[in-house]
């Protein structure tokens, strides 16, 4: 971001900056989401498999807008979002 700042066309890369901002779309929690990460984290501790909190708040976001994780680290959203046919 540093260079970003030093260059000659500030005012344009900071609009460009802004405007990707402006055209994310920003999931929250939700009823349904709360309601999926209550009853997926009493699963998980009854088995011994206590989750991160904050992984378990982006599945459960992730399960109520029927959506896919894209992460490097499979492992933790495995047993989360595990399907009955067993896939990931």
């Amino acid at each position: 971001m540093l260079i970003l700042f030093l260059s000659s066309k500030k005012e344009q890369q900071i609009r460009i900056v802004n405007d990707l901002i402006d055209s994310l779309n920003v999931l929250e929690m939700n009823k349904k989401s709360c309601c999926w990460f209550e009853e997926e984290y009493a699963r998980l501790q009854k088995i011994g498999k206590t989750p991160s909190e904050l992984d378990l708040m982006i599945a459960s976001i992730v399960k109520a807008n029927d959506l896919a994780v894209v992460t490097r680290n499979k492992k933790d959203f495995e047993l989360m979002l595990k399907q009955k046919s067993g896939e990931f």
